[in-house]
């Protein structure tokens, strides 16, 4: 029947793609006035990647706000310039920063609340990290050890999230499946002639970003 066949169809596009819609994705992206980010869910890891000051959040909260309770590290991406203000605020479980020695201003409410820092793993010397956030709004400064960190290990490990993203992304956005779903032609007019024989299905390709699917007999 043609009914069934439609049935076996829906049938097959809810078992294909419910899985996506109900699985919860490692990495989230986004795109803020010039700046990319990226949240690793496993890890805790914010990695951010930009040119220049970041926008002011005073007013505005920081996008990357939605996971304040979950991020443990970030890493900002050598060519940023200035951590704004609140960009962190309230990041209770933020435990290490790694900033690059493009930074040279932070701003005193940048990390107000993040009691929980306790590492800074920066690639300039030392002592010129702490020469420009004595004024910043790190909390505790004086107690935070800092670690040193090369641009290139930065700037790698931003690039091995964008990679794992977008392998994320292609591997979500189409599955192939091969089923073996009969379907019977029959046109339901019970006019007693012979149906036409089963035919099967060879394959299913359906696509999650877009909600389609696509039926080879």
């Amino acid at each position: 029947m043609k009914r069934l066949f439609a049935a076996a169809v829906v049938a097959i596009l809810v078992f294909l793609l419910v899985p996506f819609a109900m699985a919860d994705s490692q990495y989230t992206r986004g795109v803020y006035n010039g700046f990319t980010y990226y949240f690793d869910a496993n890890t805790g890891i914010l990695y951010i990647r930009g040119q220049g000051d970041m926008p002011s959040f005073a007013t505005v909260g920081a996008p990357w706000a939605a996971f304040a309770g979950r991020v443990t590290q970030i890493v900002l991406s050598e060519g940023i310039s200035g951590i704004s203000e609140k960009a962190f605020n309230g990041f209770t479980s933020l435990r290490t920063v790694t900033i690059p020695d493009t930074v040279t201003v932070i701003s005193t409410s940048a990390f107000s609340g993040c009691s929980g820092l306790s590492t800074v793993a920066y690639s300039g010397p030392s002592e010129v990290f702490q020469q420009f956030a004595a004024s910043s709004g790190i909390p505790e400064l004086q107690q935070i050890s800092i670690v040193s960190v090369g641009n290139a290990d930065i700037q790698a490990q931003i690039a091995s999230a964008e990679l794992a993203y977008n392998a994320q992304e292609m591997q979500r956005s189409t599955v192939t499946a091969t089923k073996k779903v009969y379907y019977n032609n029959d046109d339901d007019d019970d006019d007693g002639g012979s149906d036409e024989p089963q035919k099967k299905i060879k394959s299913v390709t359906t696509n999650s970003a877009k909600g389609s699917v696509t039926v080879q007999k």
